[in-house]
């Protein structure tokens, strides 16, 4: 009997305690989803106080406020497009009028993309890139084209990367001018994205 009853109060304690737990967790929670928020930040018990002049006045300046940081977001969206429109235009000025280098020309062989959590034989692929550009990339596997890892590839003038699009795990090419002209070829290897032999060359002609 001593036994059991020990048991017993150590079953009853426990409980106590778990819903003491409980309930203190109820109660904040309860608390923080009942809190009043009032313009300007301004504390309930402040706000109680405040004539309803006051708070007309208050939830004014606090429109104010609003609108100065909405369109102070818009203003930095808006300049964000514009510069991403310029550019476009600098690297479409580019592609149309190439100088040697500005144009670099890459394939991707012997390669495994990575899909469905694993690797898998790719399909070999190529893409061109414009110095200063960055793009998105694809490698869809041999046996399923439709079935693709996605990348992005970019070009500075002296290094070729191809990177996760999150993951900044990139591979990284760096070649010289007279290195790019005959044709520069490496290994790499992206994680969860591509492994396989990379290619770059500056074509002729420019």
């Amino acid at each position: 009997m001593g036994l059991h009853s020990t048991r017993t109060q150590k079953l009853e304690v426990s409980l106590k305690g778990s819903l003491y737990r409980n309930l203190l967790i109820f109660t904040t929670l309860l608390m923080v989803g009942c809190a009043t928020t009032h313009p300007l930040g301004i504390k309930d018990g402040d706000w109680q106080q405040m004539s309803q002049q006051q708070q007309h006045e208050a939830r004014m300046q606090q429109a104010r406020l609003d609108e100065i940081e909405r369109q102070r977001r818009a203003d930095q969206a808006e300049a964000r497009r514009l510069q991403e429109l310029a550019h476009q235009a600098e690297l479409e000025r580019i592609r149309q009028n190439p100088r040697f280098g500005d144009i670099i020309q890459c394939s991707v062989s012997n390669g495994q993309t990575y899909t469905s959590s694993d690797w898998h034989p790719a399909q070999p692929m190529a893409f061109e890139l414009v110095r200063g550009e960055t793009r998105e990339v694809l490698f869809p596997r041999a046996d399923r084209p439709t079935q693709q890892s996605r990348g992005t590839a970019s070009f500075d003038g002296l290094t070729v990367k191809i990177c996760r699009p999150v993951e900044r795990d990139c591979s990284v090419m760096a070649g010289t001018e007279s290195e790019y002209r005959r044709g520069k070829t490496q290994s790499i290897r992206s994680a969860r994205l591509i492994r396989g032999e990379l290619r770059c060359q500056f074509p002729r002609g420019y």
